[in-house]
């Protein structure tokens, strides 16, 4: 931008298929689009009275000037005949003028009128062009004051920026949004930030008395304060996390519910006095076993 790099750190390029930028940066974005609307719809403002003023003229003999220094020069040219005309009615006003010169038209001496009419002219002549110099010239200082004042506002505006950026750093404690806040409260105060130098800090600094210095001192008691406050909610939250966890681990595990043990679907057993041979239970095993050993389940009964 204008032949100097600019980094923006809120944004991730992403090789050559794009950037990313994270959720907690939209604000910066939000404020960049905001910032560059309000800009254009100033920079269309400025070129309309721009535009207005190019149109003005104002002729002084031969020269013709155009645009703002038409308006000086009429402002300037105004001055000079307010001041001649002033002076002119002031020296009408002194009686001893009016009555020498109107001797000297009576004798009908014209050397004489002359020589009273000389001084006069002068005298105005004298007064219109020191006013129109000194209207000019002040033309040209506040013009000056005003480049000044305009490169101070934006030299500070940039300094306010990396001091911001410098405490971000130094204090990592500082989340965006405290940061955010910062800017939004401090930029309300700019005459805290950047003062004029009192006599012990031009005597410091190596500056002029009233030169306009940058004390940055309320903020960085304000980023303190915010980045302790950080610090303690963190470290209180760690506690908890770990008394939570210390607890956790203390507390016996839960016992899983015993499951009903499976009862074999088999057939109640055979009362002995009724079993037919030994080890008849009445199920199909002791019945296959008996079978096995090659005996007959059943004996019948002699008759």
């Amino acid at each position: 931008m204008n032949g100097q790099n600019k980094t923006a750190d809120w944004v991730e390029k992403i090789g050559e298929d794009g950037a990313v930028i994270r959720p907690e940066n939209l604000t910066k974005l939000a404020d960049l689009i905001q910032r560059d609307e309000w800009q254009r719809e100033q920079n269309a403002k400025l070129y309309a009275t721009t535009q207005q003023y190019e149109s003005l003229t104002h002729k002084i003999g031969e020269q013709e000037y155009r645009g703002a220094e038409a308006f000086r020069q009429l402002q300037a040219e105004r001055a000079m005949l307010d001041a001649s005309g002033g002076k002119m009615l002031g020296v009408l006003a002194d009686p001893a003028f009016v009555t020498n010169l109107a001797l000297a038209y009576q004798q009908g001496d014209q050397a004489q009128v002359n020589a009273i009419l000389a001084p006069m002219i002068e005298q105005v002549k004298f007064a219109g062009d020191r006013a129109q110099f000194d209207a000019l010239r002040q033309f040209a200082k506040q013009e000056v004051e005003q480049n000044t004042a305009t490169t101070t506002q934006q030299t500070q505006v940039q300094e306010f920026a990396s001091l911001i950026a410098q405490i971000g750093k130094a204090l990592p404690a500082l989340t965006p949004d405290d940061l955010g806040e910062m800017q939004d409260y401090f930029a309300q105060m700019p005459d805290k930030i950047f003062r004029p130098a009192t006599a012990a800090e031009a005597q410091q600094f190596g500056v002029r008395v009233g030169q306009t210095i940058r004390d940055p001192s309320l903020m960085n008691q304000w980023a303190q304060s915010r980045a302790t406050r950080n610090q303690k909610h963190a470290a209180e939250l760690k506690a908890y996390n770990a008394a939570f966890n210390e607890n956790a681990a203390r507390q016996p595990a839960p016992v899983p519910p015993k499951k009903p043990a499976k009862t074999a679907n088999r057939k109640p057993a055979i009362p002995a006095k009724e079993a037919q041979w030994e080890g008849d239970d009445g199920s199909y095993q002791a019945w296959k076993r008996q079978m096995e050993r090659g005996k007959h389940v059943v004996e019948d009964d002699e008759t």
